[in-house]
């Protein structure tokens, strides 16, 4: 069956047209069919689709005149549209990010998700649309606030936590939940949408509540820091300097959401934990592999560091993220109040890897190692040994992974100085991929059927690949 004859008209001619016996079509409409149809005959090789009757039809109209001729013109021309060459002279480079490098983790990542996305971001400059972004930002910034409320007047010993109830403790959270929402910068969520959000936001309160209580009543970690910032302007400690093979440095500012102690003698115990309000977060060794996740590892770092030159011996207990905005699992069926709690209170347990030292972890929860943790779950079999399951690392194993994340930092900053901007997304899954949440997709047109053999495919990986590769890199410096 041959496809009917088209007839296409401006917007202005549509109602004029619709008693013909042609299928009539706005000229966009037209247009995308276009571009379909020839994008079609180009993957596919099908060159009998350029012969299509209706195709015709559309060329021909789009022809009669030099606006519609240009604006087919630069539709078919996007067809064949190729990337940018992804390389920027080392003189402009160094101008763009300036030299020495100073920078963040985040913008680091950036850079392993998508080297143009970076250059377009933070060196041309171009500020992306942050509309939704800034919305979800509100929501974490609300959160986030509440939680350092929380912690700060624990680490002051305004209030201790572990001289409260779980019940007292969720009624403090609420207090200060409610007096974050007064302050300037919360206004959006006193009315409206929000407001009603922030009702919502009441739901999740309770976990991190019971979540911090835990931490506080399990353990004998102390908060140090909150908010701790290194290498900004006004900040005590310095940036965190990583030497280059060149010779040169990158100097590297961040901001720790909290970092607590442990004194065990002459070992000073730490852990550092970073709040998340995204839907979901881990430590993910494919991830960690590829340079997306280096934040855990350096503030580890940069926090060893600092402890050290205060004369201390610091050993990592852990590196959590710690969720602040997450639902547990949909159950098929009905559950119990007090079987829904225990999964919400599952679901808000810190997502990271502990050290294997029994002192350390029995620092983090006296229960273990004999009986279950509730901020840990099963790290121990019934015979005393941690299970093979557990997401514990030794000391070397911390070394390495520390050393692994910072050659990753030095092949980034490497790579920067070089001028090496190519439009490379990575790919992990279908629904994983580099350009998901881009918002400069309009800069370089990258086409996923076009441009498939441009991408930084990802392949799964395992800590212990990490170690192994660490171990590699060391021996042949």
């Amino acid at each position: 069956m041959q496809p009917q004859r088209v007839a296409t008209v401006g917007e202005e001619e549509l109602q004029s047209r619709s008693g013909d016996d042609a299928l009539v079509m706005r000229s966009s409409v037209a247009l995308d069919l276009v571009v379909q149809l020839l994008s079609q005959a180009k993957h596919s090789g099908d060159q009998a689709v350029l012969a299509r009757a209706d195709l015709a039809d559309i060329a021909a109209w789009f022809r009669a005149t030099e606006d519609r001729k240009d604006r087919l013109d630069r539709a078919v021309a996007g067809l064949y549209h190729g990337l940018p060459t992804g390389v920027i002279d080392r003189a402009l480079a160094r101008r763009l990010y300036g030299a020495p490098l100073v920078t963040s983790v985040h913008r680091l990542e950036t850079y392993a998700v998508c080297p143009y996305q970076y250059f377009v971001r933070f060196g041309l400059r171009v500020e992306p649309d942050m509309q939704r972004a800034a919305q979800a930002a509100e929501v974490g910034n609300l959160l986030h606030d509440t939680v350092f409320e929380l912690a700060d007047l624990h680490r002051r010993q305004v209030v201790r936590f572990d001289r409260l109830s779980r019940s007292d403790m969720i009624e403090l959270a609420e207090r200060v939940f409610a007096e974050k929402l007064l302050e300037s910068r919360h206004m959006a969520f006193q009315s409206g949408i929000r407001g009603a959000r922030a009702e919502d936001l009441r739901n999740y309160l309770q976990a991190i509540a019971e979540a911090l209580w835990l931490q506080a009543t399990s353990g004998s970690y102390e908060p140090c820091q909150l908010e701790w910032s290194f290498g900004m302007p006004d900040d005590e400690a310095p940036a965190f300097v990583v030497d280059l093979p060149n010779g040169e440095q990158v100097f590297i500012r961040g901001r720790v959401d909290r970092l607590d102690l442990y004194e065990d003698g002459d070992t000073t115990w730490f852990r550092i934990f970073d709040y998340k309000s995204g839907s979901s977060y881990k430590l993910d060794a494919t991830r960690m592999f590829y340079g997306l996740q280096l934040q855990l590892m350096v503030y580890l770092a940069v926090v060893q560091a600092s402890l050290a030159e205060q004369g201390k011996r610091p050993r990592p207990a852990g590196a959590f993220y710690m969720p602040l905005l997450r639902l547990p699992g949909i159950s098929e069926v009905p559950q119990a109040d007090d079987v829904a709690q225990a999964e919400l209170r599952k679901a808000y347990r810190p997502e990271g890897y502990l050290n294997a030292d029994a002192r350390a972890i029995s620092a983090m929860d006296r229960n273990l190692p004999g009986a279950k943790s509730e901020l840990f779950g099963d790290l121990y079999k019934k015979d005393g040994a941690l299970r093979q399951t557990a997401k514990v690392w030794t000391d070397d194993e911390w070394d390495a992974a520390v050393d692994f994340t910072l050659n990753s930092v030095r092949d980034i900053a490497t790579q920067l100085g070089e001028g090496n901007i190519p439009v490379r997304p990575y790919v992990y899954a279908h629904n994983d991929r580099g350009c998901t949440h881009c918002a400069f997709k309009a800069v370089c047109h990258f086409e996923p059927m076009d441009h498939t053999s441009a991408y930084r495919v990802l392949t799964s990986k395992r800590f212990t690949d990490i170690v192994h590769r660490s171990v590699e890199e060391s021996e042949s410096r």
